[in-house]
């Protein structure tokens, strides 16, 4: 495997200081903060310009654009974070890579939605060349992501979120309507603006676009093909449990769960932007030794579980002040259920950095298989508990308690067993 050592990068953060690494890590938290706006901003348009219809049919396009884009994430954005995309033949392959799954992805969506009748033809295009657009401006991101350059990354999203508003007004303005095929296109024309400022943003060796001829097609799949996958199975895991609630519980209460999620969401969005940060430092710093990162992220995993539970704590306690902001007073949040989704806001705080850490050092397999093997187990508890009579407000705390377990399995059986292997520079 060609790992990224890129002479003409800025020192990391690890290297340059208290601040610099505050700076950075900001950086990332106001980046994953960007985009859950924009995704935020269409959603919301949707939902006061086409009617409940309309939104259930974009909420199912997104979804997918939303999947497509894990699976993209997972196998070319995190192998141009740890793979060396100095090298032509690997930047050959990240490219094909990205091309295949782009194209592969947004025609046979387009294709689907359109043969079933879930959309027009017109729309089914604009949702197709949308999502393969979106495929692209995430991989530049995630680039910017590599090189620390966080701030700019939210640049990309704000810019892309203007121009899809523009082409909202626009429109609106001209026709006195939106359709669904008008939020599509907006989407399209706000994706591909992201892009052009995206590559502007990159430094110019980040910008080379090489030939095809020599890609480097299998090691870039031998890394980015389990990551992929990996990327796929929280969301699998909370899919399922969705699933199982609705089968024993109502809608309602479904909804009432779902709705403490949302009010917990800002402890997810730090955990997310820290992350980010935190792989792309793991990627610069794989010459070091093992044991020693380990015992970092040992401290760092305290310092995010301290962040996160000051965050689940927070939003308890100020549950009568914030709860009616935002359920208009109609209904009341779950005690139960906010503290649920904050203390597994907490357990992926806690996780995440080992299974970073172990697939940045090559065990990406071992950690898909530990994830895949708690996530199995989780949907089972969550069944026997429903079955038992378990209240599904305390669900998430299950799904904890579950992430908690595979987070040590990894730090105790993939790490641990590792460090006198790695405990030297490659």
């Amino acid at each position: 495997m060609t790992l990224t050592h890129d002479s003409r990068a800025s020192a990391t953060p690890l290297t340059s200081g208290r601040w610099a690494f505050t700076r950075a890590a900001a950086g990332g938290v106001a980046a994953q903060a960007t985009y859950a706006l924009s995704n935020f901003v269409l959603q919301f348009a949707a939902a006061r310009l086409l009617g409940l219809d309309g939104l259930g049919r974009y909420s199912a396009l997104y979804a997918f654009t939303i999947l497509a884009t894990a699976i993209s994430g997972g196998f070319v954005g995190d192998s141009l974070t740890v793979l060396d995309r100095a090298d032509r033949s690997i930047r050959a392959g990240l490219q094909a890579w990205l091309t295949i799954i782009a194209v592969a992805t947004s025609s046979i969506a387009g294709f689907v939605f359109w043969s079933i009748g879930f959309v027009n033809a017109a729309t089914a295009l604009a949702f197709g060349v949308a999502t393969a657009a979106f495929l692209v401006e995430d991989a530049l991101r995630r680039s910017l992501m590599a090189l620390f350059r966080f701030w700019r990354v939210a640049v990309v999203d704000l810019s892309g979120l203007a121009a899809s508003v523009s082409v909202i007004v626009a429109t609106w303005r001209i026709s006195g309507r939106l359709t669904l095929a008008h939020l599509m296109v907006a989407l399209l024309v706000g994706q591909v603006c992201a892009t052009l400022i995206a590559i502007s943003l990159l430094p110019s060796h980040e910008r080379i676009v090489v030939a095809m001829r020599g890609a480097a097609m299998r090691t870039v799949a031998a890394y980015g093909g389990w990551r992929a996958v990996q990327q796929l199975v929280r969301p699998a895991l909370l899919a399922a449990v969705r699933v199982l609630c609705l089968l024993v519980s109502s809608v309602a209460a479904v909804g009432a769960l779902e709705a403490a999620r949302v009010y917990t969401a800002p402890a997810m969005l730090v955990v997310g932007g820290l992350n980010s940060y935190l792989f792309a430092t793991y990627a610069r710093t794989r010459d070091r030794p093992l044991e020693s990162m380990v015992r970092r992220v040992d401290r760092t995993v305290l310092v995010l579980i301290a962040i996160v539970g000051s965050f689940g704590l927070v939003a308890v306690v100020a549950i009568p002040v914030l709860g009616p902001v935002l359920s208009g007073g109609e209904y009341d949040l779950s005690v139960a259920a906010v503290a649920s989704w904050s203390l597994f806001a907490a357990s992926v705080a806690a996780v995440t950095p080992f299974g970073q850490l172990a697939s940045v050092r090559g065990e990406q397999r071992a950690v898909l298989m530990w994830r895949t093997a708690d996530s199995v187990a989780t949907v089972a508890v969550v069944a026997a508990g429903l079955a038992l009579g378990l209240s599904i407000m305390w669900v998430p705390l299950v799904l904890a308690i579950g992430s908690i377990s595979g987070g040590l399995a990894i730090r105790m059986l993939v790490l641990r067993p590792r460090t006198s292997r790695y405990n030297r520079a490659p």
